[in-house]
């Protein structure tokens, strides 16, 4: 799983691409 993946589904319940 890329990094770029956790963007656009936040695992950390944190939307960094709000």
């Amino acid at each position: 799983i890329a990094p770029a993946a956790s963007n656009l589904v936040p695992r950390n319940a944190q939307p960094q691409s709000t």
